[in-house]
């Protein structure tokens, strides 16, 4: 009988197996995102929401307001969009005690105030090595605060088409005196003048 002839093995390439991971993977979304790692792991990421605030400043306005011309090129789009909506979140932080947030409409003070902690944030990221900068940067950054505490505060309102959200209740603010206790000697010499005034009147 004759022997049949038989092929040599070929090797093949092991076959990763795809396994569900347990651990609990979220993406931005607008629907779930399926993803495999590297170790043949496959899952799907579910969609959370919250993770990323939308900007209330454009790319192009951030560069137009905040961004001098000869360092706009100091920065990645990428890094700048980032802070962009880390400002964004700032800005809801304080005024989400009088109206909805994220805003529906807007004025081009939030635009500014938007691109200024955007670039702030941005160039501090980067680096600042000169005392000037620093200054300068704290003052820019003094000026949006006091901006935000002025719209939380109801002494402002980033847009008059927002009244209609306006909260009725003020948040509370707490004043103190600058210096605590009385002055004695000027107050028992303020007391001793009026007697004398008082008394020669009659």
């Amino acid at each position: 009988m004759p022997a049949v002839p038989t092929q040599p093995t070929q090797p093949t390439q092991p076959v990763p197996t795809q396994l569900t991971t347990s651990q609990v993977w979220w993406c931005a979304g607008p629907s779930p995102v399926p993803f495999t790692l590297a170790s043949g792991v496959s899952g799907l990421a579910s969609v959370k929401s919250g993770l990323i605030t939308s900007a209330y400043c454009s790319l192009a306005d951030m560069l137009a307001i905040s961004v001098p011309e000869d360092s706009q090129y100091d920065y990645s789009s990428r890094s700048l969009d980032t802070w962009l909506r880390v400002g964004a979140a700032r800005i809801n932080e304080y005024l989400a005690q009088r109206f909805n947030v994220p805003l529906t409409v807007w004025s081009d003070t939030v635009v500014w105030a938007n691109a200024e902690l955007a670039y702030i944030g941005a160039t501090r990221r980067r680096g600042i090595n000169t005392e000037a900068m620093q200054a300068d940067f704290k003052d820019r950054e003094a000026a949006v605060m006091s901006w935000l505490k002025q719209a939380r505060d109801h002494e402002i309102t980033p847009d008059q088409r927002l009244s209609v959200q306006d909260q009725p209740v003020q948040a509370l603010r707490y004043l103190a005196q600058p210096s605590q206790g009385w002055d004695r000697r000027g107050y028992e010499g303020w007391t001793a003048s009026t007697i004398t005034t008082v008394g020669r009147r009659w």
